[in-house]
């Protein structure tokens, strides 16, 4: 209840949160009393599980970096402990995607966009010592 607090906060005059509570209190007793708490606070870092259809599920920390003077604006960074699954996942993920041509690029080749200067392909990171080769799993 704490960040939807904060957003009401940060947009007190915005007549769709404001219906939307205003429906949710009229509608759940749960809701009036844990709105009544008035906790407010921002997720600042944590932890967040994800499904991706390739590689399974992924849990990876993030942190939450908003701007002073437009608290509107966050950048959201999400990393995998290191040599966990989900960094296993990621790698592969990403040796399986690297050759792939991205969309709008130039001649098929996904580290060169079209129109600019060639720069160097992405680093690829050593296979972690813990984790079997891909070919492996």
């Amino acid at each position: 209840m704490a960040y939807p607090r904060l957003e009401v906060g940060l947009y007190p005059d915005d007549p769709v949160l404001t219906s939307v509570v205003g429906d949710l209190a009229a509608g759940s007793p749960d809701f009036r009393s844990l709105w009544a708490e008035h906790q407010v606070r921002d997720k600042t870092a944590g932890t967040k599980a994800f499904h991706h259809p390739i590689v399974g599920d992924l849990e990876l920390s993030c942190e939450t970096l908003r701007l002073a003077d437009d608290p509107a604006q966050a950048l959201v960074v999400y990393a995998p402990e290191s040599g966990s699954a989900s960094a296993d996942s990621l790698r592969l993920l990403l040796d399986w995607t690297a050759d792939a041509p991205a969309e709008g690029m130039a001649g098929g080749n996904s580290w060169r966009p079209q129109g600019r200067q060639q720069v160097p392909p992405p680093v690829r990171l050593p296979p972690s010592p813990e984790s079997p080769p891909p070919e492996h799993r």
